[in-house]
């Protein structure tokens, strides 16, 4: 299939010099209308909606898109927020915390999985899953505390593929401070210089998180009306691509590629 590719220039600085930054984004068909995961294997992309397990393989450059893997056959209905490569392998989990692995490594036409139950649901709405190769573990987002000791605060669980269970001791939390009074990440990612980029769909706002020193900086998202529901991030060497549903001026879902330093540095 064939995507729409849409190419602007951002006002971030003084006017629209040689020096500036483009945005280039592609549209993504129906199925992906509410995409809310996003990946990448270094070459391609693959994207998961919020309702079925059907996992999609992007070629950026080449502006094509076609279904690749699922979770069952068909493919489960579920609320899924996020999508991780880790190992080679896909996962996916749920608002409630429900996480699907891939049995077999990355390719065409999978559909068997396992299925993991957290119960992270009882703490939190789950919104982001990204793999944190550091620590061999992947990390689940926080949207909204279920729990009155989390609120107030951006908090990370961490979770082992290979054990198949939790990580307490990886968790991670950075407490608001004078910057923000309140945020709903939405999408994240761990950048190549190893800090964690989270995406705040309703604030539009990107969060660069330091694990280490457990502090984090905020900007607001480039060209805010573009990105009218940002719900998947995955950052590269090169590029950082931000999912959005379909939404505002956008008819369809779509991703968005920006200089990963752009919103980075």
């Amino acid at each position: 299939m064939t995507i729409r590719i849409f190419s602007v220039c951002l006002f971030l600085f003084a006017g629209c010099a040689e020096t500036d930054a483009d945005y280039l984004a592609i549209e993504l068909p129906k199925g992906l209308n509410e995409v809310s995961g996003l990946t990448s294997d270094g070459t391609s992309l693959y994207a998961i909606g919020d309702e079925r397990g059907q996992v999609y393989r992007i070629q950026f450059d080449e502006g094509r898109i076609r279904k690749w893997s699922s979770f069952g056959d068909p493919p489960e209905k579920n609320d899924f927020e996020g999508l991780a490569l880790h190992d080679d392998h896909l996962y996916a989990v749920t608002s409630n915390g429900v996480i699907y692995a891939s049995s077999g490594s990355l390719q065409e036409d999978a559909t068997e999985y396992h299925k993991y139950k957290t119960g992270l649901g009882k703490q939190c709405e789950i919104e982001g899953l990204t793999a944190w190769p550091e620590r061999a573990v992947l990390l689940l987002l926080c949207k909204t505390p279920r729990k009155k000791a989390l609120k107030g605060r951006i908090t990370l669980f961490a979770w082992s593929p290979r054990r198949g269970e939790r990580v307490p001791s990886l968790d991670l939390a950075f407490s608001f401070d004078a910057q923000i009074r309140d945020v709903h990440p939405s999408g994240i990612a761990i950048g190549p210089d190893g800090r964690i980029l989270i995406v705040a769909a309703r604030e539009k706002l990107m969060l660069t998180l330091s694990p280490d020193e457990g502090e984090f900086e905020v900007r607001s998202l480039p060209n805010p009306s573009l990105h009218p529901q940002a719900e998947g991030l995955v950052t590269t060497a090169a590029f950082t691509y931000i999912a959005d549903e379909r939404g505002g001026s956008n008819k369809r879902g779509r991703i968005a590629r920006y200089p990963t330093g752009l919103l980075s540095r």
